[in-house]
């Protein structure tokens, strides 16, 4: 027999499926072949056509349907776009926030390191007819180089490579650039917004920044992931060095939001 406990469980769990299916048929134009994807009915791939205009390739029982809704239904970035906006997209997987900012008529570097990610990111961005997207297929890094990139152990976890977590077994060599080094070499004298959601690489990017590169950049927001040590890598750390150098900083739950002025 069900308890009290077990009951208001199972309440919220179809609670939350059905605010899930409510936002997607607000966003997404074809939402019942979404849905399958989300019900794992189906895995195989699709478009998924949002209803602001915006189309995706979907890698079906993949984490692309996550991301997709993530940014692009939930929006959990708390960032605003303006037209002719410089915007570097670091971890940027299918394009979902690249494609976005592009749309609001940004300038967007997309930075996407494993090349299964970055074909798609590429196609995604072609389907769109973008002309202000660069996908460029680096890691970001602290410096400029090659990194060992690991991967998950379940191939289905398309948004999850990581200079930091995976299998050692299991690993490829990616290129990587420092923020650095790329403002330097295309002679950019600000950037408006930096967003970063690259599993563990953004604690070395943000805190291996020279000062007058950081200088440069008005707006950061954060995805960070969460390790028991060292100390410094946590989104609470990060929030106070970036307050500390003259951003204010607003953190909501792992994402740390870091304006100048």
């Amino acid at each position: 027999m069900l308890n009290r406990e077990d009951v208001a469980m199972g309440y919220s769990v179809n609670a939350n499926k059905i605010r899930k299916l409510r936002r997607l048929c607000q966003h997404v134009e074809n939402w019942p072949r979404t849905l399958l994807d989300h019900l794992k009915i189906t895995k195989k791939e699709y478009i998924c056509k949002m209803k602001n205009g915006l189309k995706l390739r979907v890698r079906g029982g993949s984490d692309d349907r996550h991301i997709v809704f993530e940014v692009l239904v939930q929006g959990i970035y708390p960032v605003k776009i303006a037209s002719g906006d410089v915007v570097v997209d670091v971890g940027a997987q299918i394009g979902c926030f690249a494609i976005w900012a592009a749309h609001q008529g940004a300038h967007v570097f997309a930075f996407e390191p494993f090349p299964e990610n970055f074909k798609v990111l590429k196609a995604n961005v072609a389907m769109n007819g973008l002309k202000n997207v660069e996908a460029l297929p680096y890691a970001v890094a602290a410096t400029s180089g090659t990194r060992r990139m690991l991967l998950p152990t379940d191939p289905s976890h398309s948004g999850r490579y990581s200079l930091y977590r995976g299998t050692a077994d299991q690993a490829v060599d990616v290129a990587s650039i420092s923020l650095d080094d790329f403002l330097r070499e295309h002679e950019l004298d600000h950037v408006d917004l930096v967003k970063l959601d690259c599993q563990g690489s953004e604690y070395e990017i943000v805190y291996g920044l020279r000062a007058d590169t950081l200088a440069k950049i008005r707006c950061l927001v954060v995805e960070c992931e969460r390790f028991d040590q060292p100390e410094a890598w946590s989104v609470e750390a990060l929030g106070r060095f970036l307050s500390e150098r003259g951003f204010g900083v607003h953190i909501d739950g792992g994402i740390c939001l870091a304006r100048r002025g």
